[in-house]
């Protein structure tokens, strides 16, 4: 009994010494991953290895495991969703997330449990100029340091993880990679017969003078005297006038050759293919 009074004050000792506080050996932990959306700019945090995974397959970048979080304890973290900017916010203050409902907000639950203990602050910033991805939460003191002097507004500490991190045997959760690979279309450019090779007989005319009866009508070009004798023994006007009119005198004829023209024809549509590339683990390996 003695030894044991011994080991729990020297173990107490240390913690106080180094600013630490201890951590019950006994206590369940849960890795709380951190992604990061390329496209909104904003970062999300869960501890649900599915939904990191889905969200790792539909392009968010994986950053790792942010913090520790306590499995249960008294302090619940509230996670909302903004359906209109599509963005997440975390906040263990309950009149802040009743407040966020009632302007439009989703209630999505207890997202994760903070620290009693107080063991790992997790720094809250604010960015005035973003629409999206306006908060981000960081145990880095480094990290937050840096945003306020880019412009972020310091918001304290959001709420806190578990100072350390028993010891788990690692199983790797292999996650397929693949990249889309664009293919062109392809085609080539052929002929087609638009009108087909044909004969065309084209006639040839010429001008000439022709004699024509007043009275008649008829062409009486070389006879006119005779033509005119008959009428005038019938007691009608001979008389006649002349005309200059076409008189076809022979056919051309015209070879035409095939006519064509030139067309793309499609041999392959574009496509995209996904080719597989390889694997990787939350944690970082790949194969």
């Amino acid at each position: 009994m003695k030894k044991y009074t011994t080991l729990v004050l020297l173990i107490m000792f240390v913690c106080c010494f180094f600013g630490t506080t201890p951590v019950k050996a006994e206590m369940d932990l849960i890795a709380m991953h951190r992604l990061y959306n390329p496209n909104s700019g904003e970062h999300f945090y869960t501890g649900d290895v599915s939904e990191k995974n889905h969200l790792s397959s539909v392009g968010w970048k994986y950053e790792g495991i942010g913090w520790n979080a306590p499995k249960q304890s008294s302090i619940p973290v509230y996670r909302l969703y903004n359906p209109n900017a599509g963005d997440h916010h975390y906040t263990l203050d309950a009149s802040e997330k009743d407040h966020l409902v009632k302007v439009g907000w989703k209630y999505e639950g207890i997202g994760w449990y903070s620290d009693e203990s107080q063991g790992v602050p997790l720094y809250r910033q604010y960015n005035p100029n973003a629409k999206t991805g306006t908060h981000n939460y960081t145990t880095s003191k480094e990290e937050n340091d840096f945003l306020v002097s880019i412009g972020w507004k310091a918001e304290g500490i959001g709420w806190y993880g578990v100072m350390e991190i028993p010891y788990i045997p690692h199983t790797h959760d292999w996650s397929a990679e693949y990249e889309t690979i664009h293919h062109p279309e392809q085609g080539h450019n052929e002929q087609y017969v638009v009108k087909e090779a044909w004969t065309e007989n084209v006639p040839i005319y010429e001008n000439q003078i022709r004699s024509i009866c007043n009275t008649c009508g008829a062409d009486i070009t070389g006879f006119a005297a005779e033509h005119a004798k008959q009428h005038a023994l019938k007691g009608e006007n001979g008389a006649h006038h002349t005309e200059v009119i076409q008189v076809q005198t022979g056919t051309e004829t015209i070879e035409h050759s095939t006519e064509y023209g030139t067309r793309y024809v499609i041999d392959e549509k574009a496509y995209d293919e996904e080719v597989l590339i390889g694997y990787t683990c939350f944690c970082g390996t790949r194969k």
